[in-house]
């Protein structure tokens, strides 16, 4: 019998990811979805697979397989059987994890929570037989066949749900029971923290976050834990002040046991990862310990003297003076992180011009076998305390502030050095108490602003500043790499002026593009603005800036500001 090829995908993927307000729902979101495909691969048979190669990391959403024709019909049954029975697991244990906190269930949440709990996704599949072992048309065929089916294929919305809608999607109806109709009520009294166990960490109390049955699955479910966008924000600055700072940190560290002691506690405990710090990295900021925010987010009536003492202790970190620069104090941990998505460039062309060689299946084999092989390097880069999803071409991943450029540069160097592809990306700049989902939004947009730039292999930041402005940047990699990390550095030890960067942008205007004339108005403000010590050469930057201008997209000079005005952003750990 003679093989068949099969191309297999479901959804939604990114609006099922993007229904999430901590970056644990962007997690287990993004890790649900990944063992749902995972199931889907085993199920069709890893040696039948040509994309992925195997299963070894998070699997994509699109896989390409040759199966015996007669095998089909089973092979698909198997699939929708097994992607049913993990998401039935997860189900499982969030119910069980819900029923370890008792919280009040009766007949009309367990009806809520049945029909929400369907299988939520829709299969796509298309087949077509290798006739001749031409493996170019058959992929063509079911390519095309498979594009067809999804555009003409109908969504159900079903029926529209009553009653108020749970935080992470907005569109469904958060569970309640008969006694509770309201389902802010409902939640309120299962999170008021003088009656349960539910920690802050896992649901805001006070009504401030209503789950549906989905919600619930991410949030209670047996999961690894993710760090809070706080911790991420800060987690360079945490290692900062363990290497330079240990006996004050642990100081603080005990004074905040004192204070949030067993059954009083606002985080749950992070221990066994981080004795030396086991609280979230919101702690670390001094406008957390306030009475109010502390009532209000947190549910905690803190004592105002023992939380007195608290900020005392904080500040003694702030306070620290850095080993290697006794003169220089550790300070304030930075507000703002980054989310970083990255894309493998042209990829549908890339398959296409496979399949023109003489042996297209196994081309394709060995470049998914390339891409593999990157998906092993990922985490070696990123470290998996950061990783959101690294399957195929794609990696999502949320880093502090000061790592992102540099190993989103990493990153696409090695999948070109693994692949001999391109890839972009696009990253979002956030503080850390803003809107999760806005900023994926903004990382979503921003990679497709940079798939825009000629010939790719670009970046694009969007930085969603607190004060309301969005700051955006494009360029090719090139010059990123030779220009943007030695400007932080500049910016960083006061060898250029933060005023550099602003008055760079009033000279944009009356100078819109690289060239001559840019390059002189660059050396005179250089000139004016640098340290007259240790600053830079100014006519050999402003050469190395009127270069990146012109390779710039518009060869725009204002383009070009905007790179100095996130340097100096960056430089100052998120400062406005």
């Amino acid at each position: 019998m003679s093989d068949s090829l099969l191309i297999f995908t479901f959804s939604p993927i990114q609006s099922f990811i993007a229904e999430a307000r901590r970056a644990q729902d962007l997690f287990m979101g993004s890790r649900i979805l990944s063992r749902l495909a995972e199931a889907a691969g085993k199920a069709i048979g890893e040696r039948n697979l040509v994309y992925p190669a195997d299963l070894h990391n998070d699997a994509p959403n699109v896989l390409v397989a040759c199966i015996p024709e007669d095998q089909i019909s089973s092979i698909i049954t198997k699939v929708n059987a097994a992607m049913e029975a993990v998401w039935n697991r997860y189900v499982d244990d969030a119910r069980k994890s819900i029923e370890k906190f008792n919280m009040q269930t009766d007949d009309t949440w367990d009806e809520i929570w049945e029909r929400q709990t369907k299988p939520f996704w829709q299969v796509y599949w298309a087949t077509a037989p290798i006739k001749d072992n031409d493996y170019k048309a058959a992929y063509t065929t079911v390519r095309d066949t498979l594009d067809a089916v999804k555009r003409s294929r109908l969504f159900d919305a079903g029926k529209a749900e009553d009653g108020r809608k749970d935080s992470l999607s907005g569109k469904r109806a958060a569970l309640h029971t008969r006694d509770y109709p309201d389902a802010r009520k409902y939640w309120a009294h299962e999170t008021d923290p003088k009656i349960t166990k539910i920690f802050a960490s896992k649901v805001h109390p006070f009504g401030k976050e209503m789950l549906d049955a989905i919600g619930a699955v991410k949030r209670f479910s047996d999961n690894e834990p993710f760090l809070s966008t706080s911790s991420i924000a800060a987690a360079d600055y945490l290692l900062r002040v363990k290497a330079n700072a240990p006996i004050a940190l642990g100081k603080y560290r005990d004074e905040l046991r004192g204070q949030f002691s067993e059954g009083n506690k606002i985080f749950e405990p992070r221990e066994e990862s981080d004795p030396d710090w086991p609280f979230d990295g919101d702690l670390l900021y001094m406008e957390t310990l306030t009475t109010k925010k502390l009532k209000d987010d947190y549910g905690v009536e803190a004592d105002k003297g023992k939380l007195d003492l608290c900020r005392k202790k904080l500040g003694e970190i702030y306070f620290a003076p850095l080993l290697e620069n006794p003169k220089e104090k550790i300070g304030e941990p930075p507000k703002y992180y980054a989310i970083l998505v990255m894309d493998g460039d042209n990829m549908g062309k890339h398959i296409d011009d496979l399949l023109k060689l003489d042996d297209p299946k196994t081309a394709h084999k060995d470049f998914s076998v390339a891409i593999g092989k990157f998906s092993d390097r990922a985490p070696s880069i990123i470290t998996r305390e950061f990783l959101i999803y690294n399957g195929g071409d794609d990696v999502l991943c949320l880093l502090p502030l000061v790592y992102a450029l540099p190993l989103a540069q990493k990153l696409t160097n090695e999948f070109k050095k693994l692949t001999g592809n391109n890839a972009s990306a696009g990253i979002a700049i956030s503080h850390h108490q803003s809107s999760l989902d806005a900023a994926l939004g903004a990382a979503r947009e921003a990679e497709k602003e940079a798939k825009k730039v000629d010939g790719k292999n670009a970046v694009c930041i969007h930085a969603l500043k607190r004060s309301g402005e969005t700051l955006k940047v494009r360029s090719a990699w090139d010059g990123v790499r030779e220009n943007f990390d030695a400007l932080v550095k500049m910016f960083k030890a006061d060898e250029l002026s933060s005023r550099f960067a602003y008055d760079t942008k009033q000279s944009a205007y009356a100078v819109p593009v690289g060239g001559e004339m840019w390059q002189a108005e660059l050396k005179r403000l250089i000139t004016r603005h640098r340290d007259d010590k240790t600053g830079p050469d100014p006519l050999k930057l402003s050469g190395q800036l009127n270069n990146w201008t012109t390779a710039l997209p518009g060869q725009s000079a204002e383009e070009l500001s905007n790179w100095l005005i996130l340097a100096r952003f960056i430089a100052q750990g998120g400062g406005e």
